[in-house]
């Protein structure tokens, strides 16, 4: 499981073409996503689980069609596929990082 400990990303338009099974947090704009912080979610309470998907395209392109989604974790090892909304209004979760299944 990769866990870099610090690479936080800002939201851009840009599409992440990248496809992995590891856990990435995401932020989602128009179906078009990239990873925030690879093996933590953001401590922000309660979220919710949108469904199962096979790609975190699949789970972006549900986030976007789900009502104020921005943030989204798509799972890996025992969460593989899980596709939640992410509640944090702000990229650097300002709750505080935890280590999980989800990126």
């Amino acid at each position: 499981t990769p866990v870099d400990g610090g690479s936080t990303l800002l939201p851009s338009p840009e599409l992440d073409t990248h496809v992995s099974y590891d856990q990435w947090t995401y932020a989602s704009t128009d179906a078009s996503f990239h990873r925030i912080k690879a093996g933590y979610e953001c401590d922000d309470g309660a979220n919710t689980k949108l469904r199962d998907v096979d790609t975190p395209q699949e789970c972006a392109d549900s986030c976007a069609n789900y009502g104020n989604c921005t943030f989204f974790l798509y799972g890996f090892n025992t969460k593989r596929k899980q596709c939640w909304v992410e509640w944090t209004h702000s990229a650097d979760c300002p709750e505080g990082w935890e280590k999980d299944d989800f990126d």
